[in-house]
């Protein structure tokens, strides 16, 4: 009995591309089973192809991987099997996260961007005030990363230095430009 083919190709009827590749999960960049449609035969088993070629750069590569970096993606995928997530779609996740940490300022820094660029057309007293929220919000919050303050973050500082609901409106006011200026500075 022949050897049944890792990547098999039938044709499904009634489709515009007829000619299916499925690829096993764990050949698939997602890491769940792929499902390629083709117009022809000929570009199903071109693809059949390149992918049984990458298959064999993927054993070689697994091979040459040493076995600390193998325990370590053990020990992940146990961590994320209850999550359903793959050590791909984690590693992208973390990226993320990480590019967001780069890019983000701290509080003191992206308050005092915002406001060098609002001091030429505010009136004075508008200054003075936005001065004095400053002055109680810097020493709280002055030395965090902007993507790192939570919501829960800002609800204890204003819980601490605003005493009425008017008051806190205030400062929620002189904030909202920071977080703003701060979210423009993200990746996408």
């Amino acid at each position: 009995m022949p050897k049944r083919s890792d990547f098999p190709i039938r044709k499904v009827e009634g489709r515009a591309k007829p000619w299916l590749l499925d690829v096993p999960p764990r050949y698939s960049e997602t890491g769940k089973r792929e499902r390629r449609f083709y117009a022809t035969k000929r570009q199903a088993e071109t693809e059949r192809r390149r992918t049984k070629e990458l298959r064999e750069a993927h054993g070689a590569s697994v091979r040459s991987l040493k076995p600390s970096i193998i325990d370590e993606a053990a020990k992940a995928s146990r961590i994320l099997k209850p999550t359903g997530a793959t050590l791909s779609e984690a590693a992208r996740h973390f990226l993320g996260w990480w590019q967001q940490q780069q890019a983000s300022k701290s509080f003191a820094e992206a308050w005092q961007e915002v406001q060098d660029a609002k001091a030429s057309h505010l009136a004075e007293r508008t200054l003075e005030r936005t001065r004095q929220v400053g002055n109680k919000m810097l020493p709280l919050l002055g030395d965090k990363l902007l993507s790192e303050i939570t919501t829960r973050d800002l609800e204890d500082v204003l819980s601490e230095v605003s005493t009425t609901d008017t008051s806190k409106m205030s400062f929620i006011q002189k904030l909202s430009p920071v977080f703003r200026h701060g979210a423009r500075l993200l990746p996408e």
